[in-house]
């Protein structure tokens, strides 16, 4: 955390020792900026981490004559208990793309085998339809040829 004293006064009377107050309220902001973020969200969220602090402990610390400048996080190292959380989190998470991109799947080829059997049995009527048009002609023809041999 980097500050200012603006204020010499109020930094040596606004507070017994502005330092350990201001590292103690970081620390408590800390946790629970972080306490509202999703498990997974945590690590991507550093920029929104940092400004969260950084603008509450401004507030706090102009009491004290104390500008907070910035404020950093160098390694956040969770319990195991969340890191295993969230390792659980990230394998569902995971999982549950594989299936639904497995659904999509089966629909896509359900959909495929639909339109395959559909375009066949088009096709075949229209096989059916062209070869009883070719037969209902020949037989014509061949009426036609019977009756111009008998008259």
């Amino acid at each position: 955390m980097y500050f200012q004293v603006t204020d010499a006064m109020k930094a040596s009377y606004g507070s017994s020792n502005f330092i350990y107050a201001i590292t103690q309220l970081s620390q408590t902001t800390l946790r629970s900026v972080i306490g509202k973020l999703e498990l997974d969200k945590t690590f991507e969220e550093r920029d929104y981490v940092n400004h969260s602090i950084v603008t509450s402990l401004d507030q706090a610390a102009a009491n004290w004559g104390v500008k907070v400048l910035r404020y950093g996080i160098k390694d956040l190292t969770p319990p195991k208990e969340i890191l295993h959380a969230m390792q659980a989190q990230i394998t569902a998470g995971r999982e549950k793309r594989a299936v639904i991109a497995a659904s999509e799947g089966r629909k896509q080829e359900q959909i495929n085998i639909a339109w395959g059997a559909r375009e066949a049995a088009i096709h075949k009527s229209e096989g059916e339809r062209q070869a009883q048009i070719n037969q209902a002609e020949g037989e014509a023809s061949a009426i036609l040829a019977v009756a111009v041999a008998n008259a």
